[in-house]
This record gives structure tokens, C-alpha cells and sequence, in this order.
């Protein structure tokens, strides 16, 4: 997808709220062949308690299921004009200390938000560049 209006700045992390009624949210999703809104639909399944324990019993490192978070991280290199898409399932439950971890551990030094996500002051003082994309071009 080459939209003037998104592919001005090169942005390394693009944040988006999932939200059917956002335009930036039909769009990007319509762009990625509806991948976005099939990422809700996957669930990790659990390991089954025997395998657990067999694992315990041998020895062998295991990392400790996580809870499900408020949002995603996705790789879409190959759909959009950036890196990684920071998809945010759940604006309430969401917390600005994990996109802050995120850009750190990413390294990333320009960030493109879709309305109505807006980063916290903390975040964009660290950042070169911070775009808020407010208008959808169709």
C-alpha cells in the first residue's frame, strides 16, 4: 500500500487501535487482506498438563504461559510501508509503559500513530519523529 499520505516519513512502528468504525482501521485491515481482524481469532493453545510435567520432570527450561495482552505486535514488512504494526485490541486495558518497552527493545526512533491513539509526552520525547495520522485519503 503507497499512500502519499502514509509513506511521507518512513516510520519503522506504526500504532493502530482495532476498531471496526475507524477508517484507519478498515483501511489497514482491507490492505492486509483481513489479516488484521483474524489476529483476535487466534488463540494459543495450552500445552496439555502431561507434557507440562514431562517437561518439568526432564529437566527441560519451559517458558511460563503469559496472559493474553490488550494488544499485538506484528511483523508487516510485506503489507505496509513500515516494520512493525503495535495493534491495540483494548484501549482501557492498554498501558503506555508497553509500547514504550516495545520502541526500546526495537530500537525505534520514528513512530506512526492512527488516530485516536495519541502516545504519551514520555514516549514522544524520546522519538526523532512522532506522526499522528488523523485523516483517512480512500
Amino acid at each position: 500500500m503507497k499512500d502519499v499520505n502514509l509513506s511521507a516519513t518512513s516510520c519503522k512502528l506504526w500504532v493502530l487501535v482495532e476498531d471496526p468504525q475507524n477508517p484507519w482501521w478498515q483501511k489497514l485491515n482491507f490492505n492486509s487482506g483481513f489479516l488484521l481482524s483474524e489476529i483476535q481469532r487466534y488463540s494459543k493453545t495450552k500445552a496439555p498438563m502431561e507434557l507440562s510435567q514431562l517437561v518439568h520432570d526432564i529437566g527441560f527450561p519451559m517458558r511460563p504461559q503469559t496472559e493474553t495482552k490488550p494488544w499485538t505486535l506484528v511483523g508487516c514488512r510485506n503489507h505496509f510501508d513500515a516494520d512493525w504494526l503495535f495493534l491495540i485490541h483494548d484501549l482501557k486495558e492498554f498501558k503506555s509503559q508497553d509500547l514504550e518497552q516495545i520502541v526500546e527493545q526495537l530500537q525505534i526512533k520514528n513512530l506512526r500513530c492512527f488516530t485516536p491513539f495519541e502516545p504519551a509526552a514520555s514516549l514522544k520525547a524520546r522519538l526523532e519523529h512522532c506522526d499522528l495520522v488523523t485523516h483517512s485519503t480512500n
